[in-house]
């Protein structure tokens, strides 16, 4: 088994837009690179372009990644935090 090799972003805008001209095998194999990573850098491509070309790693959902979600989380942790503040007491 082979080591794991990071490339940066501009590495992988690279291979997607080879990968748009001759498809994901053909970039892949030209540029020996795996053909499920070529699937997903071209899944990533807006966002490996808003991120710095040598930046090597997308991480994580950030801030206002998924809107209603993180509302409904305030939500609930702000109606529990009322609770355990004002024992008894009703809230509307």
């Amino acid at each position: 088994m082979g080591r794991r090799t990071a490339y940066d972003a501009a590495f992988k805008l690279k291979v997607v837009a080879l990968a748009e001209d001759i498809g994901n095998r053909a970039a892949g194999k030209k540029l020996e690179v795996n053909e499920k990573q070529v699937r997903d850098w071209r899944k990533q491509k807006v966002q490996l372009e808003a991120v710095p070309k040598s930046k090597k790693a997308l991480r994580g959902l950030k801030n206002g990644a998924i809107p209603r979600m993180e509302e409904a989380l305030k939500a609930s942790r702000t109606s529990k935090h009322r609770h355990m503040l004002f024992p008894g007491a009703r809230f509307g």
